[in-house]
């Protein structure tokens, strides 16, 4: 069986790459992926490549070690830079950096850390979170003077009616008809 490469057209016999674990490993990683990262994560790990490299290609070892080093910051679920608080990150948000970094990629390549991919990571889920922030003050603002039970509580839950308010209605339908005292 004979692969070709999508960059590159080489093309090769599937039993020259059976003994380089690294292929493995990387292509491994990429499976384990969540979708939105696995869809570019490979067109990422080319912009490690040097203008040497252009010629004979990435080595799979690096190519394994930049992945698995992608999957680490994608698993974790949030993302932190330097002293700033951590900002929580999932992969759709890693996906959307990824995207960006490909489609205008920083004027100094080859990348030689994450760090670029971090700092646009960071700015994206810094937008979602402050997002959810102001979200979550203008429901409490809406509830003050009122029970404030209803910043936490759904709007079923907040209606659904307790025992002592069973009490209190039967109670008034037991005295329907008499007299008020």
């Amino acid at each position: 069986m004979k692969l070709r490469c999508p960059n590159c057209n080489c093309v090769c016999g599937a039993n020259a790459w059976q003994t380089q674990t690294h292929v493995f490993d990387c292509l491994d990683i990429a499976r384990k992926l969540p979708r939105e990262v696995a869809d570019v994560s490979l067109e990422y790990v080319g912009l490690f490549r040097s203008k040497a490299d252009t010629d004979r290609g990435l080595s799979w070892a690096k190519a394994s070690r930049i992945m698995q080093e992608l999957f680490e910051l994608v698993k974790s679920g949030h993302i932190q830079i330097e002293q700033k608080p951590a900002r929580p990150c999932d992969p759709k948000t890693w996906g959307t950096g990824i995207k960006r970094m490909i489609d205008c990629p920083p004027s100094v390549l080859p990348l030689k850390s994450h760090g670029y991919l971090k700092t646009i990571v960071y700015a994206l889920a810094d937008v979602q979170d402050q997002k959810k922030e102001t979200a979550y003050h203008q429901r409490v603002k809406a509830c003050s003077g009122v029970n404030h039970t209803c910043e936490t509580k759904t709007e079923k839950e907040r209606y659904k009616p307790s025992k002592a308010d069973f009490e209190k209605v039967y109670k008034l339908a037991g005295s329907i008809g008499k007299p008020i005292k």
